[in-house]
């Protein structure tokens, strides 16, 4: 009974270890989705920026 229960913590510690590791490529396929839709805006963001710039151009 003893031992079971020191063994306890390293169980709990496993199973964590092994919970990370399923969830890893999980977060890491979200964390690129994100970049890639961040770069996304980013470019949007540029067009949007370089139409001002030129309609503003051409109107003043």
């Amino acid at each position: 009974m003893s031992a079971r229960l020191a063994d306890e913590p390293f169980y709990v510690f496993r199973k964590l270890l092994r919970f990370r590791d399923k969830l890893h490529p999980i977060v890491h396929a979200a964390h690129e989705h994100l970049f890639a839709s961040t770069k996304d805006l980013d470019k949007s963001a540029c067009v949007i920026s370089t139409i001002r710039c030129e309609s503003t151009g051409s109107v003043g």
